[in-house]
């Protein structure tokens, strides 16, 4: 099982319960991260508020079941 969990600026994701890694959007340790990515040239990437959920595959084919998108309640 993979998680995504994103609570204003502060995300993490797990897989099958373990903790890969966590960051804050917009951190200055999080923008020298993605200038050092294949993103840098892409001014408005990690920018929106909302928009839309993208699932990718980088290697063939890819199929995806069982996407379960939950609502997470504010605190």
């Amino acid at each position: 099982m993979f998680a995504c969990l994103s609570r204003l600026r502060n995300a993490f994701h797990e897989i099958n319960g373990v903790k890969y890694f966590e960051y804050v959007l917009g951190s200055e340790d999080f923008n020298a991260r993605v200038a050092k990515s294949k993103f840098h040239s892409m001014p408005l990437f990690a920018k929106a508020g909302s928009g839309y959920i993208a699932l990718q595959g980088d290697h063939g084919q890819v199929m995806f079941r069982n996407i379960k998108l939950l609502p997470i309640a504010a605190k």
